[in-house]
């Protein structure tokens, strides 16, 4: 299974890579399984447009576990939280 992932991986970096030119956010919850926190952290290291976040007391599914956090994220992406 990590073998499928590890090939994933690799095709979305190139696709973030190449193609992607607008900001993207991506968030996961602080709790979330530590392979797709290192993934998320990885991609925003290949690609200056990404923006990886963690939401705090959250796992997958970060909007149901912390709404409030993860709306604030959200807010301070868009530059809505004034």
């Amino acid at each position: 299974m990590l073998r499928l992932f590890g090939g994933i991986r690799k095709e979305i970096s190139k696709s973030l890579k190449d193609e992607i030119t607008q900001p993207i956010l991506m968030t996961h919850g602080e709790n979330e399984l530590s392979f797709f926190k290192k993934m998320g952290k990885t991609w925003q290291e290949e690609n200056p447009q990404l923006d990886y976040r963690e939401i705090p007391d959250a796992g997958h599914g970060a909007n149901t576990f912390n709404p409030e956090a993860y709306n604030k994220t959200l807010l301070d992406f868009f530059n809505l939280d004034n």
